[in-house]
């Protein structure tokens, strides 16, 4: 019988209301449920390593690649076109470098435990999102997104080191709670360079003789910072220069760029874009007592791969 006898109480105040204001009841009808954000990344940019086959796609058949599963990446939430945090109504929206975990090999990213986004409940508000990897804590829980710091890897001889330097960035603009119904894809962009080292056998050296050549690039800088509203990326102003040492070559991994018939090792790396001037390439043989240089001079653009034919001849 209450359900009954609330109805026209209900009523019989709402009619004796001369100033709708009076009644607190905007709220739970304007309001929607939040919406939760689920994320997915993927990427088109090749500034892979050797196999080609992990972080990478291929555009000539737009098949997207992923980030590795197991590995984190950060994601910043705000309001479309704000910075930081930002107050509503009675509330304050923004998500700040939520650290997500990459979840199987399609690029799905799992929210930190307990810490599930939402999108705003006004259904008006867009949001923007920003999302980088791999994921760095500290320096990057700032409001401000404009000047990240990371680091690219002195010895990328390892494939963790190696994904570790590979700096990928992304951003979704002006995202609805419409959007959020279904998984939100960010795609990412590789912010580093590519080196491909490509080395085969000339005069008086075996092409057998390269297996496991270690090799090393001179005072190439490990430290920039990228903006994250733009993905603009640039070196430090203090350089950290130090030697880098490339993926080891154990295979023979493909053929000259410029000559396909010429069967080769191929070592890579990733750096900050940079230029480098006249800095020794200097390539040597397993067992650590043969060595042979050479200079390279190269602009580096984010996001580009450059190979580098080698053929080491014996002085």
């Amino acid at each position: 019988m209450k359900k009954y006898l609330l109805i026209p109480a209900a009523l019989m105040l709402l009619a004796s209301c001369s100033n709708d204001t009076d009644i607190k009841i905007e709220s739970s009808i304007t309001k929607e449920a939040p919406v939760p954000i689920r994320l997915g990344s993927s990427m088109q940019v090749i500034t892979r390593s050797n196999s080609q086959t992990i972080q990478t796609g291929d555009p000539s058949t737009s098949t997207p690649g992923y980030l590795t599963n197991g590995k984190k990446a950060g994601v910043y939430i705000y309001y479309a076109g704000e910075q930081e945090s930002k107050t509503m109504g009675t509330g304050t929206y923004g998500y700040k470098n939520l650290e997500y975990t990459v979840n199987g090999s399609a690029g799905a990213m799992d929210y930190p435990t307990g810490n599930q986004p939402y999108c705003p409940e006004s259904k008006s508000q867009n949001i923007d999102i920003y999302v980088y990897s791999p994921f760095i804590s500290g320096t990057a829980e700032l409001n401000t997104l404009t000047a990240v710091s990371f680091n690219t890897q002195q010895d990328q001889t390892s494939e963790d080191n190696y994904i570790a330097s590979d700096f990928v960035w992304g951003k979704k603009a002006g995202v609805t709670n419409t959007d959020a119904a279904s998984t939100i894809n960010v795609p990412l962009d590789h912010k580093c360079s590519k080196i491909n080292i490509n080395i085969a056998g000339g005069t008086g050296v075996a092409l057998s003789s390269l297996v496991g050549a270690s090799i090393t690039l001179d005072d190439v800088n490990h430290a920039g910072s990228i903006d994250l509203t733009t993905g603009t990326v640039t070196e430090a102003t203090t350089p950290s220069t130090a030697e880098l040492t490339f993926t080891t070559a154990t295979a023979a991994t493909g053929t000259f760029a410029s000559d396909n018939t010429k069967n080769c090792y191929t070592a890579s790396a990733v750096i900050i874009p940079q230029t480098i001037t006249a800095k020794d390439l200097t390539i040597t043989l397993a067992g650590g007592t043969t060595t042979y240089k050479y200079s390279l001079t190269k602009t580096f653009v984010a996001g580009t791969a450059y190979t580098f034919d080698i053929t080491v001849n014996a002085a």
